[in-house]
């Protein structure tokens, strides 16, 4: 499965000042873990909520939801 869930996690992951480390390897990994088959998009959004917590926006989060999953 390809998702796209970095590229698409990372052009609102750019807009916003989130002071993470890496961030383009964090999400890059879970897009693995996706796409290998090791978590579905629920496990996805969860483990990148724990990493940017209160840095994204709740619209933030449904919006990488909702276009990883008409890419899924």
């Amino acid at each position: 499965m390809l998702s796209n869930f970095k590229s698409i996690a990372m052009g609102i992951i750019n807009d916003k000042d989130t002071e993470v480390v890496n961030p383009e390897e964090k999400v890059g990994y879970i897009e693995r873990k996706l796409n290998g088959g090791e978590i579905d998009l629920a496990g996805a959004m969860d483990e990148l909520r724990d990493i940017f917590s209160y840095k994204l926006s709740s619209d933030d989060y449904r919006k990488i939801e909702k276009e990883v999953g008409y890419n899924v």
